[in-house]
């Protein structure tokens, strides 16, 4: 056998259920560019895309909010918050992001939709919880991370849609003013 070693890149999803392949209504998300057939999330599109040279890790959590993947947030420490720690319709005890750690060397991050749909996390703290997760992200060895702006949801309240807006602006700024990390707007 003639095998050539090639070095593998490791890439990590963080997310909600956009990241876990789940979309919209059923169908690609608006915009997306990937395939209908892939429910309209990026994982699966990425993968494919990413060639074989990457090992995609996918540990996007359908529920869940930015204040969920906070670094070392025990659920059980904290009942009074109004997050339930639930990851794809179970009760979660575990921590979201300490769970995930093995070498990557890029970590994406996509979340948002329901930090405002179902909790209206207000930017300020979206804010102080975006930087929380790249700070750890970096702080356990990813070297780039990739923030994506939250997508809007259709048929919204004007007060979501404007909180929206400023997500995107607090994940736009979280990139400029910090080394290695990168936006998909």
């Amino acid at each position: 056998f003639d095998f050539e070693a090639k070095a593998i890149t490791s890439v990590l999803l963080i997310g909600d259920s956009i990241s876990r392949s789940c979309s919209y209504g059923g169908g690609a998300v608006s915009g997306s560019g990937w395939p209908e057939t892939d429910g309209g999330s990026y994982s699966l599109g990425l993968t494919a895309s990413l060639g074989e040279e990457y090992l995609v890790m996918n540990v996007g959590c359908s529920g869940s909010t930015s204040f969920q993947w906070q670094p070392n947030w025990v659920p059980a420490s904290f009942p009074f918050i109004p997050f339930p720690n639930y990851c794809n319709g179970v009760l979660v005890e575990d921590n979201l992001f300490n769970d995930h750690f093995g070498g990557q060397s890029i970590a994406t991050v996509l979340l948002g939709a329901n930090d405002v749909f179902w909790w209206e996390v207000t930017p300020a703290d979206f804010d102080i919880y975006m930087n929380n997760i790249v700070n750890g992200l970096f702080n356990n060895g990813v070297d780039k991370v990739i923030l994506m702006t939250t997508l809007p949801i259709p048929g919204q309240s004007q007060l979501k849609n404007v909180y929206i807006a400023a997500y995107r602006d607090k994940i736009l700024a979280i990139c400029n003013n910090t080394p290695n990390t990168y936006c998909i707007d």
